[in-house]
């Protein structure tokens, strides 16, 4: 298990995240879809939750209290710090009305709803992050309440007594994607809420789930490197090129194939996990 959650590969995928957003936030008019960044982020959350967690549900019991020890140190010290600076250039250089607005987002994005707040006076596509700084915090909130129900789901499939959560995290991603498609939500709230999110979470916690149970084997490699070129071509084709005017979960879906692409490529293939590392 270690082996996988320790892959450079991953890193290396991280990696590619981070600049297609920065690119995006940068360079809006060359890397129009840098915001897909996002879609990377969530597959991996949720690829290495599953690495961490499944294997506890499998032995009927949760640790959650090094989880969330472990989520608090990684998350709480740099969004305490984030959001401190924001406020104090914000008191300083801002209108009391623009500070006022922004103490409304600091406060949201330390109790992990900004997602929601950005959803309910803002969009994404439309708020300049020169305007409002924690804009970006909207994924660590929409991340922090993915762990909390992920160890609901698990807790609750141990209290079953399942043999395994796998039926109730692949019907919760089906009806997650479903509702997605459907256009019952408007695209700002498909954008920004959990519930039309979570599906990319879980479809890195269910990659986990059949990578745990296997090995890279002797035989031929070239298919792991076909499925991670045409996983790479796919993330920074639409992480590049795709439309910012509003947001596509059509976009969404061929980010996270192709990032589940990458990771599958990486694990079966040396070459993949090289070009990513």
């Amino acid at each position: 298990m270690e082996s996988l959650t320790r892959q450079p590969a991953l890193d290396g995928l991280r990696g590619i995240a981070i600049l297609l957003v920065l690119g995006y936030h940068g360079f809006g008019e060359f890397i129009t879809g840098g915001w897909l960044g996002v879609d990377v982020f969530f597959v991996l959350s949720g690829f290495l939750m599953g690495l961490l967690l499944l294997p506890q549900a499998d032995m009927g019991a949760l640790a959650v209290r090094d989880f969330v020890e472990r989520r608090v140190r990684r998350l709480i010290p740099a969004l305490v710090v984030v959001v401190a600076v924001g406020l104090a250039l914000s008191w300083l250089l801002r209108s009391d009305e623009a500070f006022r607005q922004f103490g409304a987002s600091a406060l949201a994005s330390l109790g992990f709803v900004s997602n929601v707040f950005f959803w309910q006076n803002s969009g994404y596509f439309e708020t300049p992050l020169d305007e409002n700084p924690l804009l970006h915090l909207w994924s660590v909130s929409i991340e922090g309440q993915f762990y909390i129900v992920l160890v609901i789901f698990l807790f609750l499939a141990i209290r079953l007594g399942w043999k395994s959560a796998t039926p109730l995290l692949s019907t919760v991603t089906l009806i997650s994607l479903a509702i997605s498609l459907s256009g019952l939500l408007d695209a700002d709230a498909t954008f920004f809420l959990l519930p039309t999110r979570i599906w990319e979470f879980l479809a890195g916690v269910l990659l986990a789930d059949v990578l745990r149970h296997r090995t890279p084997s002797g035989n031929p490699r070239w298919p792991g490197t076909a499925l991670g070129i045409m996983g790479g071509i796919t993330v920074l084709g639409w992480g590049i090129f795709a439309d910012s005017s509003q947001y596509s979960v059509f976009s969404s879906v061929a980010v996270t194939a192709g990032t589940v692409a990458l990771i599958v490529g990486a694990h079966h293939s040396p070459r993949v996990a090289r070009a990513l590392s």
